[in-house]
């Protein structure tokens, strides 16, 4: 609808560019660039397995952001939280759940994630992640556990730009209480080693902030990850 792009070559991540003299005349250009630099709906904060760089960019290349660059955001008044769980032993339906380990036997136990919470004594560091429509809506689908909340503003050269975060939803927090009164609430293993080796991919001083907020006292254990149909 745009006129005849032939001779128009693109690779992800970067500006199109021009292959022939003669499509240096395509009358489509100006919307083609304005089309692209509108994908852009705001951020989403992550702060658990989402600030792993091959999340993020995965997800940034698979909904063609890649013009876009994550930032660290200091959000004052949260801080990071273990309080948000899944019941393990729940058939959800394209859902994850853990097996142990060379077996395909479920524990009895509730899977703990990370959340963040109201702290009006803290500041939470954590990294805005350039987000579209169709990744919100990927997103949402995702995080399953949380509801999308909209934290701040980030400017941009476009004009401001509203800052989501997922926050543990009522739901999963009162499962969390409640598998923590009866010992059955845990950290997986591979989780926790993902969101660390995350935070130390951007330095030692992101690790170690993430290390000084993150303390917890629940049981650590080594589970396989599978989907349900």
């Amino acid at each position: 609808s745009w006129g005849r792009p032939e001779g128009i070559q693109t690779r992800p991540g970067r500006k199109p560019r021009q292959t022939g003299g003669r499509v240096r005349g395509w009358q489509g250009w100006g919307q083609f660039e304005n089309n692209r630099c509108r994908s852009l709906a705001g951020y989403v904060l992550g702060y658990g397995s989402l600030i792993h760089p091959a999340d993020y960019w995965a997800l940034m290349c698979g909904f063609d952001l890649m013009d876009e660059k994550p930032l660290w955001y200091d959000l004052a008044g949260y801080r990071l939280a273990w309080n948000v769980a899944m019941n393990n032993l729940e058939q959800l339906p394209n859902y994850k759940y853990y097996v142990e380990r060379g077996t395909e036997s479920r524990p009895d136990v509730t899977v703990t994630f990370l959340n963040i919470e109201k702290d009006q004594n803290s500041t939470l560091t954590a990294l805005a992640i350039p987000v579209n429509d169709p990744m919100l809506e990927h997103l949402d689908q995702r995080e399953r556990n949380y509801n999308r909340t909209k934290v701040g503003e980030i400017r941009h050269p476009r004009g401001s730009m509203p800052l989501w975060a997922y926050l543990g939803s009522e739901e999963g927090r009162a499962r969390f209480n409640a598998a923590k009164e009866q010992n059955k609430a845990v950290i997986v293993e591979s989780y926790i080693a993902k969101v660390t080796a995350g935070y130390a991919a951007h330095g030692e001083e992101k690790l170690a902030l993430f290390q000084q907020s993150a303390v917890h006292s629940l049981r650590i254990r080594d589970l396989d990850r599978r989907r349900s149909q």
